[in-house]
């Protein structure tokens, strides 16, 4: 039996119980096969349940890693509680793709696995694995594990960014705050991005904790940390990051950040000015962004205002590239104030810009839009307008 019978009999919905001889032959796939030849085994040992746990434990000791991975799979497809010991044996195995497997495996268990993981925390050659696997079970009972002090900062980054992951539990704030001073950057940054996801709850508290890693020397913190203040939301975080944003300094030395800054600030959905401000002088990849993230504002209270910023941007004789990004993104808005200068740019001598007018007049109202072209036909118009007009309603009757 070769390995494409055995995968269809696994896919087989007629097919709900292998005899001896199948999981014989799986088995022999599984020991000598090729990496897919034990991929499709896999699928047939698992469907065999927990009888099949007795001969593949023995077969653990061997020096064939990828072997090992996969049975590892196979116990992990099992869920036995049984198997907690072996998989926590194997957390120290010597092969770093067969640990990670356990520990991934282990993490699947939940709660169970908790105390057995929680032994192995002092073991320092297995923290780091450990703790990923601690992280992934969102348990209470984790919490005083993550709360750990170590030395090691790859383990304590692992452990802040987890912590956020646990809303409503009151000593956790007081540990992420700390931690955006650890002296290693990951840290400061996993205990950032937990700020971030817990900032729903806690909104107004930590603007002037974040305020200061918008200057962190670590790029990836202070981006992080634009992102957190952007799911704050309150006023006074955006007028930290509008702060930032027209700090000339940043704009140049920092594209990355301006970026972060430019969506929190849009994101945050209470006020643009500092971005239109920003606008003005602008590098040219940072207006492309700004264009690109006001056309993606949500909230409908400022959709109105990121569109007369747009429609400003196109009295100031943008280039192409910029008119096509401000198209696309007056028609995402769906405002109808933005029709006349949409019906304007048919009449631009690029023809992708004229194409990208259209289509943006067709999301702000199709019906509208087409029957104000109709009415212009008759109209005394430039020749250029005039013949965009004509490309327009002609494009429009052909779809």
């Amino acid at each position: 039996m070769n390995a494409q019978t055995l995968a269809l009999m696994s896919s087989s919905s007629a097919f709900n119980r292998v005899d001896q001889s199948d999981l014989e032959a799986a088995l022999d796939l599984l020991k000598m096969g090729d990496f897919h030849d034990r991929w499709d085994a896999v699928k047939i040992i698992s469907a065999w349940g927990d009888e099949a746990i007795a001969v593949l434990l023995p077969l653990l000791q061997t020096d064939d890693w990828e072997l090992q991975w996969f049975i590892v799979r196979i116990l992990g497809n099992l869920q036995n509680p049984a198997t907690i010991p072996i998989l926590v044996e194997l957390i120290q195995a010597n092969h770093a793709d067969v640990a990670n497997m356990a520990a991934g495996v282990l993490s699947s268990f939940g709660e169970l696995a908790i105390a057995p993981l929680a032994a192995l925390l002092d073991h320092e050659p297995t923290q780091l694995l450990v703790m990923q696997a601690l992280a992934q079970i969102h348990h209470p009972q984790v919490i005083p594990l993550l709360l750990r002090e170590v030395e090691d900062a790859g383990v304590r980054a692992v452990a802040m960014e987890a912590l956020g992951h646990f809303h409503h539990a009151p000593e956790i704030p007081p540990v992420l705050l700390a931690a955006l001073q650890d002296p290693a950057a990951t840290v400061r940054r996993a205990a950032v991005v937990g700020l971030g996801f817990q900032a729903e709850d806690h909104p107004g508290d930590w603007v002037n904790w974040l305020h200061p890693l918008l200057q962190d020397l670590d790029g990836e913190v202070a981006q992080q940390a634009a992102i957190a203040l952007g799911r704050m939301g309150t006023p006074a975080a955006v007028a930290v990051l509008n702060q930032a944003l027209l700090n000339p300094a940043l704009q140049f030395s920092r594209p990355g950040l301006v970026v972060e800054m430019i969506r929190a600030i849009a994101r945050a959905g209470t006020d643009l000015d500092g971005l239109q401000t920003y606008l003005r002088d602008a590098t040219q990849a940072g207006k492309q962004e700004a264009i690109a993230v006001l056309g993606r504002v949500e909230n409908l209270q400022i959709k109105k205002q990121a569109a007369e910023i747009l429609l400003q941007l196109l009295e100031s004789q943008p280039d192409i590239r910029e008119k096509q990004a401000i198209a696309f993104s007056l028609g995402q808005l769906g405002q109808l104030e933005a029709m006349d200068a949409l019906i304007y740019l048919l009449a631009d001598a690029n023809a992708s810009v004229r194409f990208h007018a259209i289509a943006a007049l067709k999301q702000l109202d199709s019906q509208a839009a087409y029957q104000r072209l109709e009415g212009m036909v008759n109209e005394s118009l430039s020749p250029a307008l005039q013949n965009g007009v004509a490309i327009a309603l002609q494009e429009w009757g052909d779809r």
